[in-house]
């Protein structure tokens, strides 16, 4: 029996080219990475230890729901690609878009602060433990704002 020649090549190409064809679409699948979020209150400040609601949404039009965490420093596993990653502290909110290539941490930094006010009527007096109502005005060189 004789086989003809250019089947024997058609064959031998498609032979050869599987596993090619099996790599290009293994690429695609790309695998998830570890990422560590942390949020600091302001610039160089160390990571905060309280509990954040975390939310991670991918950029991508392709339907995948958003992910949310409540943790200080959550590790989250992520495909690479572009996210939107919003961190709430109280009534701080913080949203940044971030890019992940691989396995690594993410910083958001909340620019925000804290205070912490005691009522003391005069110098001899105890502290007033029940409630008082604080209202804050932002004194800039024309006067209150």
């Amino acid at each position: 029996m004789r086989i003809p020649h250019p089947l024997i090549l058609l064959l031998s190409f498609c032979l050869f080219s599987l596993p090619a064809l099996n790599d290009a679409v293994l690429a695609d699948d790309a695998a998830p990475v570890n990422v560590k979020l942390q949020a600091a209150i302001v610039e160089g400040a160390k990571a905060l230890k309280d509990d954040i609601k975390w939310s991670i949404a991918p950029l991508s039009k392709d339907g995948t729901a958003a992910q949310e965490v409540t943790k200080a420093s959550p590790d989250v596993q992520l495909v690479p690609g572009k996210y939107r990653v919003t961190a709430t502290l109280g009534f701080a909110t913080i949203t940044r878009d971030i890019t992940v290539a691989e396995a690594g941490t993410q910083e958001l930094v909340f620019d925000a602060g804290w205070a912490h006010f005691q009522m003391v009527p005069d110098r001899k007096a105890k502290l007033i433990k029940g409630n008082v109502h604080w209202t804050i005005y932002r004194f800039t060189k024309g006067g209150v704002d």
